[in-house]
């Protein structure tokens, strides 16, 4: 979920990002799985999933008809899936020490839903096979490409694979050796589901011997991620047109709401031919890539009313002494060209106050002060408006 704040007020914006995607990593701390995590074990009899002290034991049994993840056999291998949206990379460090052939763990991606399995679903696994020559060994399987003599028994990998759109890098190393291997690929659609999986069958007669498979952690360590602009950073005007917008997610879906109901954009821009103080308000939109969505939640638009003007410039507050005050306001008034009009008082939800002085200033007083009595006004936070023969001003005081 990414949760984004876009605030609009009278010419200052400010964008605050936080919050987390649906996709996340997993350090396999505490003794039981993330429930975030899909699992899927056919063979419960003999196979197992176990978390214990920051590691994840998938167990892959021959046994009872074995837990094996290829046709035309079975696809019971243990597994834990989770959906995946848009582009990323992820990091996997596990250790599987293998002695038969048809051993197996690794890293599973799928472009259909979790339903079904396909042999194609196994992109970086370890294997103990005769694949590589000679007597049976171990062996790794990145992409389509078999790696032979990488690595020892004993040794962690560090396996990674980043998906950019269509394009797939998956990359190996073992874990004291900084040389990445690595292999390219594209996925003819998007991915739906990333995780981990182990499989042994027992097709070399041997039912004694087990995967197991001990993963340190599997980390996202890039994700697509959301911010926002808009349009315009100073103050909105009543008909002025606003426009905002996220950044682009790969086969993403969106759906924006405002303070008025639901805006007919479906892409990563929405967009108000011309605002009305009634646009003012929370706005939301709901990314959904596949199976997935990112939620964003929530950024605040304010329009003012302008007094038909399309720009204001703000004022330091100090010019309103006290600021807060319940009673009396003093108001140093701006610009040496003199005022064209009184200032005026601008409540949030656009309601004009006009105040008398209580003393008016004379001809070449213009650039002096103002004093008004402020009991008239309701508490809340008001606009204090002017305009000179050059430009409009506005500054912010608080009525308590």
């Amino acid at each position: 979920m990414k949760t984004l704040t876009l605030t609009l007020i009278g010419g200052l914006a400010a964008l605050v990002a936080h919050g987390q995607q649906q996709m996340f990593s997993d350090e396999f701390d505490g003794t039981t799985l993330d429930p975030r995590w899909i699992l899927i074990n056919p063979n419960t009899p003999s196979s197992v999933v176990d978390v214990n002290d920051g590691t994840l034991h998938l167990h892959a049994s021959p046994e009872d008809g074995g837990s094996d993840y290829f046709m035309p056999t079975n696809f019971d291998g243990p597994r834990i899936l989770q959906a995946a949206c848009g582009n990323w990379r992820l990091e996997v460090a596990f250790t599987a020490v293998m002695s038969s052939n048809f051993q197996g763990a690794g890293i599973l991606v799928l472009d259909h839903d979790t339903s079904t399995a396909m042999e194609g679903d196994r992109w970086l696994e370890r294997r103990f096979n005769d694949q590589c020559g000679g007597p049976a060994t171990h062996g790794f399987w990145l992409l389509d490409t078999l790696l032979c003599g990488l690595e020892q028994d004993d040794d962690t990998m560090i396996i990674q694979l980043e998906k950019i759109d269509s394009l797939v890098t998956a990359r190996v190393r073992v874990d004291q050796n900084p040389v990445w291997i690595s292999a390219i690929d594209t996925i003819a659609s998007n991915v739906q589901y990333v995780g981990l999986c182990a499989l042994r069958y027992d097709y070399d007669g041997n039912a004694t011997t087990s995967t197991d498979a001990y993963f340190d952690y599997f980390r996202f360590l890039d994700m697509d991620t959301l911010s926002i602009q808009s349009s315009d950073t100073g103050t909105i005007c009543v008909g002025a047109p606003v426009t905002l917008w996220v950044d682009s997610i790969s086969g993403g879906t969106y759906s924006w709401s405002s303070p008025v109901g639901v805006l007919p954009d479906t892409g990563p821009q929405a967009s108000i031919p011309a605002v009305s103080v009634a646009d003012s308000g929370w706005y939301h939109v709901t990314v959904s890539s596949l199976n997935c969505s990112f939620l964003t939640d929530s950024f605040l638009v304010s329009i003012e009313p302008c007094m038909g003007l399309s720009a204001w410039e703000s004022l330091d507050e100090s010019i309103l002494q006290p600021n807060p005050t319940s009673d009396f306001l003093t108001v140093a008034l701006p610009g040496a060209s003199g005022l064209i009009e009184r200032p005026v008082f601008v409540d949030q939800m656009g309601k004009v106050f006009h105040l008398q002085p209580n003393a008016q200033p004379g001809p070449a007083d213009r650039s002096s002060t103002l004093q008004y009595d402020v009991n008239v006004l309701p508490t809340g936070m008001y606009s204090v408006r002017f305009i000179d023969a050059e430009r409009s001003y506005v500054a912010r005081l608080i009525k308590l």
